[in-house]
């Protein structure tokens, strides 16, 4: 019986209500199938010209349509990908007459700055600016240094912010100067413990500049407060807290084969934000800036969490070529030459990073054996939103000394 246009099944038995509730579905979607409008029927309802016409316009349509994703992607990514190492090369020019003629004395140093103590890596220059270029006294400085030889052209010059010179105005009394060649990438030179280095030229999350605080000179090891904003932080944790999984090792076998391994050297767990993610972006552009390295040059950000009693033992961040000998990439320069670690939370106790080779209880040079302490070097305390930055290679791509290397531990 019907009520209010409805069909009632109440007297109907179990097994034939069944049937014919699906035989009413299947008659009504057949209808419905029936009187829905079909693409392909209508594709074919024209003819050939007409087929062949539509067919192009829609191509040409998705074509537009991810020739302007693709733009606005590229658009957007332009400051991630700009360099801030831009090779600023000196070439030779006429001094300019314009400028004081009064002397003064500038220092330079290589690379990296002088971290030995040895006499051989510095030199300091009288300057008449009006007489000379900076071409000139870069190349002076270099052969003075005794290094080999480089092309005319090949050699940048960076003041203590990390800011290339192309001009003589730019430099004043008792600058000091590092040279950096072509085929090297810009390290931050330590000076001394506790001194402070501003990046004028770049703005950390505040919109203030960066500062550089040196808390070791082997290993190059860097101190930045207020790194990233609270919101930063968030952003990453909501990001990458759902995909967490146990840490793993890049082991290597006695025939130098290597593999992702759990180990028991690493107890914490890791994931990796996505090439695509904004925050991820945010992070390396200000990464790039603040180290002078091409964000190209950068690995995704790896987001790593320690539970309390987690640890990774006292390692090197680079990859030994000796012992990675399936790795063609690093015998071809491709390496860890850096590191940026950012802090995402303070503790009250333990949580620490520890270099064995720094600070006053540090082993230096001294051989290192037990690698799973962490009662002596300098030990850097997580605070929110803060970060550190150490090298792992000298400017020149290779490490330091085989089993006394003091670089990244």
């Amino acid at each position: 019986r019907r009520v209010h246009g409805d069909t009632r099944f109440e007297s109907v038995p179990g097994p034939l209500r069944r049937r014919v509730l699906a035989s009413t579905m299947a008659t009504a979607d057949e209808g419905a199938e029936a009187l829905a409008p079909s693409p392909l029927r209508f594709f074919k309802s024209l003819a050939w010209y007409e087929q062949v016409f539509l067919a192009f316009m829609t191509v040409a349509f998705w074509t537009l349509v991810y020739v302007s994703v693709f733009l606005t992607w590229v658009s957007l990514l332009g400051p991630y990908l700009r360099s801030y190492d831009s090779t600023v090369l000196l070439t030779p020019g006429s001094p300019d007459a314009s400028l004081p003629n009064d002397t003064f004395v500038v220092t330079f140093f290589l690379n990296g700055g002088n971290t030995t103590a040895d006499l051989n890596d510095v030199v300091s220059l009288p300057v008449r600016p009006a007489e000379s270029t900076l071409f000139a006294l870069a190349y002076e400085a270099w052969q003075r240094l005794k290094r080999e030889p480089v092309p005319s052209g090949h050699l940048r010059v960076f003041n203590g912010s990390g800011m290339q010179l192309e001009h003589m105005r730019q430099i004043h009394d008792g600058d000091a100067l590092y040279l950096v060649p072509r085929d090297e990438l810009f390290i931050w030179p330590p000076v001394a413990v506790n001194h402070t280095a501003v990046l004028w030229d770049v703005a950390g999350h505040d919109g203030k500049p960066i500062v550089l605080r040196t808390l070791a000179l082997e290993p190059r090891l860097f101190a930045i407060d207020s790194f990233l904003s609270d919101a930063e932080v968030d952003a990453v944790i909501a990001e990458a807290d759902s995909s967490l999984e146990r840490s793993r090792v890049l082991d290597f076998s006695a025939d130098g084969e290597s593999s992702n391994a759990v180990s028991d050297v690493r107890t914490s767990e890791q994931t990796w934000l996505s090439w695509f993610s904004w925050i991820g972006w945010t992070l390396d552009s200000r990464v790039a800036a603040l180290t002078r390295i091409p964000a190209q040059n950068l690995e995704r950000v790896q987001y790593l969490r320690y539970a309390v009693g987690a640890f990774y033992h006292q390692h090197h961040d680079y990859f030994s070529p000796l012992l990675y000998t399936d790795r063609e990439d690093l015998y071809h320069g491709r390496n860890r030459l850096a590191t940026v670690l950012y802090y995402f939370n303070s503790v009250d106790e333990g949580g620490e990073t520890v270099f064995p080779r720094a600070g006053p209880t540090g082993a230096g040079r001294l051989p290192l054996h037990d690698y799973d302490k962490c009662d002596r070097g300098l030990l850097v305390a997580p605070r929110r939103g803060s970060a550190v930055l150490f090298y792992s290679m000298e400017p020149e791509g290779h490490m330091d000394g085989g089993s006394l290397d003091v670089m990244s531990l």
